[in-house]
């Protein structure tokens, strides 16, 4: 039980640390195929993030 709630958090973790990236990254102007290559996140799931932070593709 323990371990699951362990895991879940560095989950959560991981995730966080990937949006600030990619909005990072965007703010730089790097191409969005770029931001998936360097994430290991698909383009959708890039495009998804900046919607989701009204930031432009």
């Amino acid at each position: 039980m323990i371990d699951n709630a362990i895991q879940k958090g560095e989950q959560i973790g991981i995730q966080k640390v990937k949006v600030e990236v990619v909005l990072t990254l965007n703010d730089d102007g790097i191409p969005i195929s770029q931001i998936a290559k360097y994430t290991n996140l698909s383009e959708q799931e890039v495009n998804m993030i900046l919607t989701n932070h009204n930031r432009q593709k």
